[in-house]
């Protein structure tokens, strides 16, 4: 980003370093080509940053007028305290307004409180789930402990997905098929506790808390972006056959990386216009999360219709146009670029 003592405003870019960067840059180039001399970018690594009187000098130095959060809710939980942490000082100290603030941030490191709002608050279609805390549990469960979690198990049905409660980008995720293979995880040749063989699974929760969650297998995946209240734009997912949106072992829908890359998702993305309806609800969990960007993830019944979300993801991993199947050249004109969305809407909030 161009520096000028000129600029009209000056923001702070919350980020976690080179992790950040293929989702950073693109909105950064956005701002600096569009933007450069009336925005001044102060990038804030949180893992530098070693104490809050660092960020009080920038505060004393610089006119800020708003900060962006870009760090994953699924770092560490190191990082996501102390992000808390400089969100919180942010806002309340210098009530300064970050995209992605403290209340949306907290949401995001919870699926678990996510259920809950989509589910309780909102009343919207979520699918049947069982939450397991793992906290005293160890590795070394009692039988009493091991029985409670099969139990859960049962509740929910088959197939089920073993997901971590704080995890992220479809790490940690067991999908069970079967009551057998269920079953078979509490195994154990000792009379004195069952087996906890899918204790992996929450070595990927940052909290140590599980979520066994009904998998349905009869709809399909689709994912869609936000900005500001609105849809930006959405996605099916495509299995490896393209045939159906089975997403089978792998449940990392991340399409921020070209297809051009030799780590690209095996999945396919096809465009995706959302209907009034699922927009509505769209804003509707946004506003409740307080989310300034991100995406939003739900299974459509292929019979019912029925929408059951089960993921709001609070940073914004956008896609390129490359990853992404068009039916035909005027679906095609529809797409807009996503970064420079973002970097408009950041000046678009600068200007209220």
């Amino acid at each position: 980003m161009i520096m000028t003592s000129f600029v009209k405003y000056k923001i702070i870019w919350l980020h976690y370093g080179v992790e950040n960067a293929k989702w950073d840059t693109p909105i950064l180039m956005n701002l600096q080509q569009k933007y450069s001399d009336l925005i001044q970018v102060i990038p804030l690594n949180v893992k530098e940053l070693s104490s809050l009187s660092d960020l009080r000098q920038i505060f004393d130095k610089h006119n800020i007028g708003l900060a962006i959060n870009r760090v994953s809710d699924a770092q560490n939980p190191t990082v996501t305290k102390w992000t808390m942490t400089i969100l919180n000082y942010v806002e309340q100290v210098h009530k300064i307004e970050v995209l992605n603030g403290s209340l949306c941030y907290s949401i995001g490191m919870s699926k678990s409180l996510q259920g809950c709002i989509l589910e309780e608050s909102l009343l919207l279609g979520y699918p049947k789930t069982k939450i397991i805390s793992l906290s005293s549990f160890h590795d070394h469960p009692t039988k009493e402990q091991s029985k409670h979690v099969q139990t859960a198990g049962l509740a929910v049905g088959f197939p089920l997905l073993i997901k971590p409660n704080a995890g992220g980008f479809g790490k940690g995720i067991q999908k069970v098929k079967t009551k057998l293979q269920w079953d078979n995880l509490f195994l154990s040749p000792s009379s004195e506790s069952l087996n906890f063989s899918f204790i992996s699974s929450f070595q990927h929760s940052n909290d140590f808390v599980l979520l066994l969650q009904k998998f349905h297998e009869d709809a399909d995946f689709y994912r869609i972006w936000h900005l500001g209240g609105s849809v930006q734009f959405g996605i099916q997912v495509l299995s490896p056959n393209k045939t159906n949106s089975k997403i089978g072992e792998d449940f990392n829908s991340c399409v921020c990386k070209s297809s051009s890359s030799n780590t690209s998702s095996p999945l396919t993305f096809l465009w995706f216009e959302p209907d009034e309806t699922i927009k509505e609800e769209i804003s509707r969990i946004t506003d409740a999360c307080k989310a300034a960007m991100g995406s939003v993830e739900y299974l459509q019944h292929k019979q019912s219709g029925k929408r059951y979300y089960f993921d709001i993801n609070m940073l914004s991993t956008l896609p390129h146009l490359d990853v992404i199947d068009f039916k035909d050249d005027q679906e095609k004109q529809k797409w807009k670029d996503p970064h420079r969305q973002v970097a408009d809407y950041i000046w678009d909030q600068l200007n209220r």
